[in-house]
């Protein structure tokens, strides 16, 4: 795995340079990739599939199709009356985890 530390991020004023660590969040949407850093969605250019392989493992887990998490930014899980599972972010953001996923995210979480 070729993990790495930094990753460039488009804000509305223009290229900025992430630290991966201070990341709560990737997320794909309309056939775009953001990362949530410091409570704002800022556009990255790499897709989940390559962040998905490139991401530190102890740090980031896949959640859905649409999601990978920074396990240090998650505060809860709620299970909802449909049988949905949600994790909720320090910063109230809240991301559907699939059962696809959630197995593999169980057993991350007790094994830490």
């Amino acid at each position: 795995m070729d993990t790495r530390d930094m990753i460039q991020a488009r804000s509305p004023d223009g290229a900025v340079i992430l630290k991966v660590a201070d990341i709560a969040l990737f997320r794909s949407s309309d056939k775009q990739v953001f990362a949530r850093f410091g409570g704002h969605d800022l556009v990255v250019r790499e897709t989940l599939k390559m962040l998905d392989r490139n991401l530190p493992e102890h740090l980031f887990q896949r959640v859905s199709n649409s999601a990978i998490v920074n396990l240090r930014f998650l505060r809860r899980f709620d299970l909802h009356a449909n049988g949905v599972v949600s994790a909720t972010l320090r910063d109230e953001t809240s991301v559907k985890v699939t059962g696809t996923y959630m197995n593999a995210l169980r057993e991350r979480l007790i094994s830490s």
